[in-house]
């Protein structure tokens, strides 16, 4: 699962894997109904594939959506956040 503050990739695969788009942008919409964007992906090394990277700084459910005006393919992506997992020990040792 996914937590806040921790760098979540997001990515978008172009219609037919067509790489050199420059226009591939992301947009995301948080638990507060707050839109952000636009933000201009990335291409992989992988031809045809973008990524744009993300930290969400509250918990909830977020929607990311990713197109391309040159070549549309829109992309709607739903994630939730949780808070960051706390470490227990498995075990304490007393060093006496």
């Amino acid at each position: 699962m996914p937590y806040i503050d921790e760098v979540y990739s997001f990515y978008y695969t172009a219609d037919n894997s067509i790489s050199g788009l420059t226009d591939v942008l992301a947009y995301i919409l948080d638990p507060e109904n707050n839109l952000t964007g636009s933000f201009t992906m990335i291409e992989t090394a992988l031809a045809g594939t973008y990524v744009y990277e993300y930290t969400p700084t509250i918990s909830g459910q977020y929607i990311f959506t990713a197109d391309s005006t040159s070549v549309p393919k829109k992309l709607i992506l739903t994630v939730n956040f949780d808070e960051v997992a706390s470490y227990i020990p498995v075990a304490q040792f007393d060093s006496d």
